[in-house]
């Protein structure tokens, strides 16, 4: 079967074209195979027209193995590749016919669905890079606030046992609280604009007062009962998005596992880009979320924490249009 695949991965270089080979893509599948059989050919021609058969599709097989890009595909293709050698080993095709109609659908069929997912992974990754490309140009542009200083007269919910501002930095620690404490600051925002909201939160300590104590950041609130969170898990390592309205949490909230989650002292970066009606949510600049037709109730923006957390927030800004 070496020699096999050898003379048949030559022929598709011809037949699909090198510059396809060098593609990082898959490549695009050449039309289905015949079998080239005239009614006047005898048993011997039908059984030589059955090998070349075999022996085309095995090449093309062991050509796309080498774009298998998940474990299902490659063990798909693998299973083809296994019974295309049973076929051989039997060395009776004319009797099996029916059956290499049967492979090479499994095979077309395997390789489309691989090009098709990879069309809608390549189309999600340029529509990303297309958001990243605007949201950098709203904070080359826009109007940037800094929320750490805009202390004037924030509102506080249930207390902190410590609250430090400096110029770029909020040091905060909640104590033995039976709900989670909160800080609002009035940013003047415009609610019919576009803005992005980022915080990056260490958490230097806490004590286990209840199971994975979160922090996050708080936007669109018209008071300390109206408003959005986001925050983050970092013993489950996930995140949350939730609403509350009239200080009470409003149903469905959403949970989202997260794989790439940093150390909590170093630090995780929430981040919230509102344009036009839609919502993107982001953790450590990867997108976790999307969602539609948020009612924003005011311009207030701020900090969830819940109880036995001690927190340093830094780059806390807003940018707005």
């Amino acid at each position: 079967m070496k020699v096999l695949k050898v003379i048949s991965v030559t022929f598709l270089i011809f037949m699909i074209g090198y510059g396809e080979l060098c593609s990082q893509t898959i490549p695009k599948l050449p039309p289905p195979l015949t079998l080239e059989v005239s009614d006047d050919d005898g048993y011997e021609s039908l059984e030589v027209s059955a090998l070349n058969f075999v022996i085309r599709l095995t090449g093309l097989v062991y050509y796309y193995q080498q774009y298998a890009f998940d474990e299902q595909m490659a063990l798909e293709l693998e299973r083809i590749e296994n019974d295309l050698e049973e076929l051989l080993m039997a060395g009776d095709l004319v009797v099996n016919i029916a059956r290499l109609t049967t492979i090479q659908n499994r095979f077309r069929i395997t390789v489309l669905n691989a090009i098709s997912y990879e069309n809608e992974l390549i189309a999600e990754e340029e529509k990303s890079d297309d958001l990243f490309s605007r949201i950098n140009e709203i904070k080359r542009t826009g109007n940037r606030v800094n929320i750490s200083s805009s202390n004037q007269s924030p509102v506080i919910k249930n207390g902190f046992e410590q609250i430090e501002y400096a110029e770029d930095r909020i040091e905060v620690k909640t104590g033995r609280s039976e709900t989670f404490s909160s800080i609002l600051f009035d940013t003047d925002y415009l609610r019919t604009a576009d803005f992005y909201l980022e915080a990056l939160i260490q958490v230097k300590e806490y004590e286990p007062l209840i199971w994975d104590p979160s922090p996050g950041i708080i936007f669109g609130s018209g008071s300390d009962d109206n408003y959005h969170v986001f925050k983050m898990n970092f013993i489950d390592k996930s995140v949350d998005f939730l609403t509350y309205n009239f200080g009470n949490l409003a149903k469905p909230d959403y949970r989202f596992a997260i794989e790439k989650f940093n150390s909590p002292r170093t630090g995780n970066e929430l981040a919230v880009y509102k344009e036009g009606n839609t919502f993107y949510f982001f953790l450590n600049q990867e997108l976790i979320l999307e969602a539609d037709d948020l009612a924003l109730y005011g311009h207030n923006m701020g900090l969830y924490v819940d109880s036995g957390l001690n927190l340093s927030v830094s780059n806390f800004y807003l940018y707005q249009k």
